[in-house]
């Protein structure tokens, strides 16, 4: 249908009556031009009634009335639109911009001005300026108008010639969305009202008010409005804010801080109630009355300080309260009662000591940061669809009577036992001291079990058996000492998938002594695999707390294998004892104590292998393992360096030992023993530097033990001879014994002739060594050559006499008389006469042995038989090589048989070493020369016969003479050595004259008498004819 009807010479529009915010009556206008016939603004239906009634009386009464307004009111001119004057000096002017879109402007004085779009007329065509009556008008309207793009609302105003607008109301009805902004809105310096409803606007930018600082009221009903932050900074003065029907869900937090005037906030018609920030200390009981579609309110940061209960009565559909910060101390029991359909409940930041229950469609619980010290044990009964409780900051422990009176098989049941939905549960900073059964085995749908900042002080492997397989455990900031995973493989065998179970543990004030072992392990990946698929312990930088040396080291930098724990009980005086548990070795540390002398009496564990360590003392010798007790243990470490040690024994090391440290020592050389001993033992690390070893040819043994490296020497380049820096490692055999070369060539041809002679003689005397000395010996002859050292002076016997007892005559009536009678009678050592009754044989065959200079041993087939006898050999033999000395005569009496069926050790010796045969013409001496002799006592025996008192005289007994002149040899030995060839003495007279005779050659049997010379002749002719010949 057209806009305008043409009746005879009339020209008719319909118009659209608008009702006005403050409500004023309906305006119809009519005006005239001079070109143009009298138009009449008619609404639609009404025209149409007009037409069907009585057209023809309507037009002639409106024809009349226009005419006579069109004469009585002048309007002000406007190019291309028409003025209609009213009767009170309002005016409204219509510009027409094509057939369908026109401005149609109302002007009621001293009041307001109006200006209204038809189809959305182009404001670049819109030319009304300089209206009349308009110099105290302070209100705009713009109705059913698009916003201008070339021009502003104000320059739009300006061509009003209003200058002082207060009010401006901008009403499009349709959909603006987001084409407002801070440009429309410029231009009004003192503009106090402001209405912008029913615009569809959307996103407001935040600077859209920048040009309105006197904004005091603010209407943004009935549109979609989305909040900008910041955007009511620039409207410090505002009081009254309309945000009514605006379907707004959120607003942004401290949106509103900026309005320290605002004393009104609608907020009517919109899916949340946002009360928050309001300085509230008190809600009236009515306030939500009938808000029966009311599904989200939040009355956070305020002062509440209680609430009434019948506050949520009609909130049937609320699923959101909010409640935080706020003083609320309590809550009514039933206050919650009628919110089935609650889902969010947040009441953190208050005061409150107890919770409500029955909210049975509550999803999201947040109690933080009140004061709750415990929770009844039926609160969250009637919550089964809790997912996420938030109960941090509190003082909870639920281990009082009231709030946890309940077990089962798993332990202790929290409050939250019956919340089986439950995927989050946060209850950091409070003063749990446990993990309690149902947080494992109930809530199979746990995902997130915050613990921190509590008093938890240790942890077992039945603490983390979650059934959940998808968790994050957060145990920080607690006080756990021990993690304690022992038996942790058997329980996870089974664990073949992994799971998603994480245990935080950093910030704990962590053990980290023998107790962290497992712990360790676990860390190290030393335990079963399945175990790390049964849970993952997050260490984090987790530090020791204790023992002191490891205080602030991260377990991850620790290794189960170096972990050792001290251990008082145990452990000797001033020294500090330690058990490393991955090798079960007991560890005595007594390294820098300034010991002067190693501890006795040390005990250790049972089947541990045990490490001394004596470093950096002031010790100079390593007592025998006996004397310290640790003879019978297993010792794998001796560490003796930073000492004063000058001399090490064999009886000093460990059979099993594996590391020596010698270093830094006094020590200035090894025995070729102790060399042996430890090529020969399990020693793989030795360390010898620092020490001032003694390089002369003595030391080529322990030169060759250091090149050849059959155990491993650090530092070997450091091994240097004592004032010299060139290391051994690189020294050969001869640069021990090097001297200046003139000498060498000098002393070597020297030593080459030298040794010529002295092997032709040696030669001669080994081919007859025997007998020479036998001759020296019976005719006392250069007896320093055949006498004993002093080594043996402290020994009780001569000789030790081996025998079988079925031989025991031989040796009492033969042997025993000759050897303990004569001249030199000699000390024997024998069974029945020495030994003690009752002692064991062993001990009593090695004492004789060592209390005796030598052993003779009887060597029948009686003997051959004898067990004990051949120990005596053993034992006498293994002395005689010890010492590198001839301890054993063997006396061979009767036929033994052949050689090849003796003992090996007796084989040997006879085949290496001379023997008497028992009816050898010289057996008496060849047995007397094996046995000990003193120069100094057949000296001694000298001078006896030189200076007795009784009358020196030669006289050959009769037994004597039978002994030498023996027709028919004897079947035995004589009780004798052969006598010589000649026998030199010296006789005289009896008479003091001074006729001597020289009785040379004198044979035995004319000494019949006796021959008497005097004492000072004797020894003059004594000491002229001794005679000394070396052989």
């Amino acid at each position: 249908m057209p806009n305008l009807w043409y009746i005879g010479h009339l020209q008719v529009t319909p118009n659209i009556i608008i009702a006005q915010i403050d409500q004023t009556h309906r305006k119809e206008g009519f005006w005239n031009s001079k070109n143009v016939t009298s138009i009449v603004y008619i609404h639609r239906e009404r025209l149409g009634r007009m037409i069907d009634s009585s057209l023809r009386r309507s037009i002639i009464l409106c024809i009349v009335i226009a005419t006579c307004y069109a004469f009585n009111r002048q309007c002000p001119p406007q190019q291309g639109c028409s003025c209609i004057s009213k009767i009170n000096g309002d005016y409204e002017i219509h510009c027409p911009m094509n057939e369908r879109s026109s401005f149609v402007v109302t002007v009621q004085q001293h009041d307001f001005i109006q200006t209204q779009c038809h189809n959305s007329p182009q404001w670049d065509s819109f030319n009304i300026s300089e209206l009349t009556s308009t110099d105290d008008i302070k209100d705009i309207f713009f109705q059913m108008c698009t916003l201008p793009t070339s021009l502003t609302l104000g320059e739009i105003v300006k061509k009003f010639g209003v200058r002082n607008v207060q009010k401006l109301v901008f009403q499009s009805f349709d959909d603006m969305s987001g084409t407002l902004n801070r440009k429309h809105l410029q231009g009004f310096p003192s503009l106090q009202r402001l209405i912008l409803s029913s615009n569809g606007l959307t996103n407001l930018s935040s600077d859209l008010f920048a040009d309105l600082p006197q904004l005091v009221w603010l209407d943004l009903r009935e549109n979609r409005v989305r909040l900008s932050p910041g955007i009511f900074n620039y409207t410090p003065n505002l009081e009254v804010l309309e945000l009514g029907n605006n379907m707004m869900e959120n607003i942004e937090p401290r949106i509103f801080d900026p309005l320290k005037k605002l004393r009104l906030l609608n907020l009517w018609q919109n899916k949340t109630v946002e009360l928050r920030s309001n300085g509230l200390k008190e809600v009236p009981a009515d306030l939500f009355r009938g808000c029966l579609s009311l599904t989200n309110v939040s009355l956070q940061r305020n002062y509440i300080e209680s609430l009434p209960e019948d506050l949520f009565k009609d909130l049937k559909n609320l699923s959101m309260l909010l409640l935080n910060f706020n003083e609320l101390t309590s809550l009514p029991d039933e206050i919650f009662f009628d919110l089935s359909q609650l889902v969010k409940l947040d009441l953190s930041k208050n005061h409150l000591t107890s919770i409500s229950s029955r909210l049975k469609s509550l999803d999201y619980l947040n109690m933080s940061e009140n004061k709750l010290k415990e929770i009844e044990d039926m609160s969250f009964n009637f919550m089964p669809k809790l997912r996420i409780a938030v109960f941090s900051n509190n003082y909870l422990t639920f281990n009082t009577a009231t709030s946890n009176p309940y077990w089962d098989d798993y332990g202790k049941k929290s409050p939250f036992y019956s919340c089986t939905a439950l995927e989050e549960l946060y209850l950091d900073r409070n003063n749990i001291s446990e993990i309690f059964g149902d947080w494992m085995i109930s809530t199979l749908y746990l995902r997130i079990l915050d613990l921190q900042f509590n008093q938890i002080t240790q942890l077992s492997v039945e603490d983390l058996q979650f059934v959940s397989n998808n968790i994050k455990v957060n145990l920080t900031h607690n006080q756990i000492k021990v993690i304690n995973l022992a038996h942790v493989e058997e329980i996870a065998k089974y664990q073949k998938v992994p799971r998603d179970v994480l245990i935080f543990v950093e910030a704990n004030p962590i053990k980290c002594d023998c107790s962290a072992y497992d712990f360790l392990r676990y860390l190290d990946k030393k335990l079963h695999p399945y175990v790390q698929n049964y849970f993952h312990i997050i260490p984090g930088h987790l530090t020791c707390q204790t023992p002191e040396r490891l205080a602030d080291v991260e377990v991850t930098n620790l290794k189960s294998k170096q972990l050792k724990c001290q251990i008082s009980d145990p452990c000797p005086d001033r020294c500090t004892c330690w058990l490393i548990r991955d090798d079960e070795t007991f560890l005595i540390d007594c390294s820098y104590k300034n010991l002067t002398s190693v501890p006795r009496n040390i005990k250790t564990l049972p089947s541990h292998n045990i490490e001394l360590n004596f470093t950096g003392n002031e010790l100079t010798r390593m007592l025998p393992l006996t004397e310290i007790g640790l003879d019978d243990v297993q010792i794998s470490k001796l560490l003796l360096s930073n000492n004063n040690i000058n001399k090490i024994s064999v009886d000093e090391l460990p059979l099993n030992m594996k590391v020596l440290e010698l270093h830094n020592n006094n020590i200035s050389r090894l025995n070729s023993d102790v060399l042996q001993f430890m090529k020969n033992t399990s020693l793989t690390e030795l360390t010898l530097h620092g020490n001032p070893w003694t390089c002369d040819c003595d030391a080529r043994d322990f030169l060759n033990f250091i090149q050849t490296k059959v155990i491993e020497i650090p530092d070997s380049l450091e091994i240097t001879c004592e004032n010299m820096d060139v290391p051994m490692v690189k020294m050969t055999a001869t640069d021990l014994c090097s001297t200046n070369t003139l000498i060498i060539i000098v002393v070597s041809t020297t030593i080459a002739i030298t040794g010529l002679i002295i092997g032709l003689l040696a030669a001669l005397y080994y081919r007859y060594q025997r007998e020479i000395k036998v001759w020296l010996y019976a005719h006392q002859l250069c007896l320093w050559l055949v006498t004993e050292d002093e080594l043996d002076k402290d020994k009780l016997y001569d000789a030790f006499i081996s025998y079988s007892h079925k031989d025991e005559d031989f040796v009492v009536n033969e042997l025993v008389p000759q050897l303990e009678s004569g001249p030199r009678p000699f000390k024997l050592c024998l069974h029945f006469r020495d030994w003690l009754a009752g002692e064991w044989i062993p001990t009593q065959i090695a004492r004789s042995v060592q209390d005796s200079r030598r052993t003779i041993v009887v060597l029948s087939p009686n003997f051959l038989e004898s067990v004990w006898g051949r120990m005596e050999f053993r034992a006498a033999h293994s002395q005689a090589l010890s010492e590198g000395r001839a301890r054993v005569i063997l006396i061979l009496y009767g036929e033994i048989g052949p050689t090849d069926d003796l003992d090996p050790e007796l084989k040997a010796y006879l085949s290496m070493n001379t023997y008497v045969k028992w009816g050898d013409p010289w057996f008496w001496d060849k047995l007397r020369y094996a046995l000990p002799h003193s120069p100094e006592l057949i000296r001694n025996a000298i001078r006896r016969k030189i200076f007795a008192k009784h009358q020196p005289c030669i006289q050959i007994s009769g037994e004597k003479k039978e002994l030498i002149h023996t027709n028919n040899g004897p079947e035995t030995p004589a009780a004798s050595t052969p006598p010589a060839d000649s026998l030199k003495i010296f006789i005289s007279d009896e008479k003091e004259g001074n006729n001597k005779e020289h009785l040379g050659n004198l044979s035995p049997t004319d000494c019949s008498t006796k021959l008497i010379l005097s004492t000072e002749e004797l020894i003059k002719h004594n000491f002229d004819k001794v005679q000394c010949t070396t052989v």
